[in-house]
């Protein structure tokens, strides 16, 4: 006996149950409302690695002297040429 093609069987029984519509607006709502939980739980991690990254690694104090240069314009504030 031959097999009944592959598209006339159902995937899973919740899909057979559950239509696509439904499905697509179920994991369109699940994305909107856990996607910014996710985020902030992330950047809450992130924030505590990047302290604890600095303190480990304290800056080096920049102990080159500074110059600053004028320009001609900067040099002479009266005006003229």
């Amino acid at each position: 006996m031959i097999a009944p093609p592959l598209a006339s069987q159902p995937i899973s029984p919740t899909l057979a149950v559950m239509n696509v519509d439904t499905l697509m607006w179920t994991c369109l709502v699940l994305v909107l409302l856990l996607g910014p939980i996710f985020t902030l739980w992330w950047w809450k991690i992130g924030d505590k690695w990047a302290d604890a990254e600095h303190k480990r690694f304290h800056a080096k104090p920049d102990t080159r002297e500074k110059v600053v240069m004028k320009s001609g314009r900067d040099a002479n504030p009266g005006g003229g040429a």
